[in-house]
This record gives C-alpha cells, structure tokens and sequence, in this order.
C-alpha cells in the first residue's frame, strides 16, 4: 500500500518555498544521497505526487522513501521550471534544499 505523509507548504520572501514536515526527515552526510521524483502514479487519481528517496551512497540501495501528495498547481510548475526548495523536519531540527541536479527523471 502506498502511504503519504502530510506536509504543509510556506512561501518565504526569499521565494524559496519551504515544505515542512514533522518527525520523518533523517539527517544527510557523505553516505545518504537524496533525490527526489516528480509524477503521477499510474492507476491513482491523486494527482502529481513528490517522492523523496533517500539511498546509501555507496550501494545505491534504497534505505526509505517519503510520498507527498496533492502538491498545489503553484508548487508544482515551480518545481517542474527547475528551482531549488527547502524541506523541512522542525521537530527534528533538518532542513534539507534540493535543487533540479537531485531530481530522477522518468
């Protein structure tokens, strides 16, 4: 079963959008890659979805992944014209900004 996590958008005046989450976010270093995927998924009706994977550097193996679902038309052409954004896990204290170069294309 596909599982989604929620998410809550803020625009900041830097124009960087920020999606934070809360408790889910794992801290980066030299052996996690990040990356994420933009699309729908075939056979569901929820819209474009963004999927956050995180992987072992040196294996490529997928250690867990994060699926947000019904991203507004704004976030959306944003992410799909190539800008960075910012997520981030306040409970955690992790804030991560991924740029076009991390993201899987189909």
């Amino acid at each position: 079963m596909l599982a989604f996590t929620p998410y809550t958008l803020k625009e900041k005046s830097s124009g960087l959008p920020d999606i934070v989450l809360s408790n889910i976010l794992e801290p980066t270093h030299e052996n996690i890659r990040v990356c994420y995927q933009l699309g729908e998924f075939p056979g569901l009706n929820l819209g474009v979805i963004l999927t956050l994977y995180y992987f072992d550097a040196d294996s490529m193996g997928e250690l867990f992944y994060i699926n947000l679902k019904s991203l507004p038309e704004w976030i959306i052409g944003f992410l799909e014209d190539g800008n960075n954004f910012i997520l981030i896990d306040a409970q955690k204290n992790i804030s991560l900004e991924l740029n076009p170069k991390a993201r899987v294309w189909d």
